[in-house]
């Protein structure tokens, strides 16, 4: 029983994110409805863990769309985000998110190391917003060796000390 609810893909037809390209005006209100709709199921099927996509809020992390920057859809969706998260702690579902493997802050890319730790400051956040209790994470990936695992080690825990304080959390 434990096996056939845990790999369960849900039922046809059933979304979990606003995946609409840009053109189409996506946007986190659209997710979290989506989210919601979600919420009885995981109850019916008593599924207690539950994994956000990283894409949430859509393009909201794109460097090119700061008029879809996350902490703008966060703020436009504000009630919505309680009433999601209301939900899902009524439902005793523990929350994650797991960023993609192009999250790295161990990069020796500067850039690629503060586009990830917007990444995941937008997955805390979001977390926050939805008030997952201290149960909530981030799931990420350590990152890369580059050859050097030493410098890369020293730039992980560099990045990790000056990543907002909701990521360090």
């Amino acid at each position: 029983e434990f096996r056939r609810v845990l790999f369960r893909s849900g039922r046809p037809g059933m979304r979990t994110a606003d995946l609409r390209k840009h053109a189409s005006d996506p946007h986190l209100l659209v997710s979290l409805g989506y989210l919601a709709e979600l919420v009885p199921y995981l109850r019916e099927t008593g599924i207690g863990m539950y994994r956000i996509a990283s894409g949430l809020a859509p393009y909201g992390t794109h460097p090119a769309m700061p008029e879809r920057a996350w902490r703008l859809q966060h703020d436009a969706a504000s009630r919505e985000l309680e009433a999601v998260g209301q939900a899902f702690r009524d439902a005793d579902v523990r929350l994650s998110t797991h960023p993609s493997q192009y999250v790295v802050i161990s990069s020796p890319n500067a850039d690629l190391v503060e586009r990830s730790l917007d990444e995941l400051e937008a997955d805390a956040v979001l977390l926050d917003r939805l008030g997952a209790d201290d149960r909530g994470r981030v799931i990420t990936h350590v990152g890369g060796r580059y050859d050097d695992p030493e410098a890369a080690r020293e730039r992980w825990v560099r990045a990790y000390e000056r990543a907002p304080e909701p990521v360090r959390r």
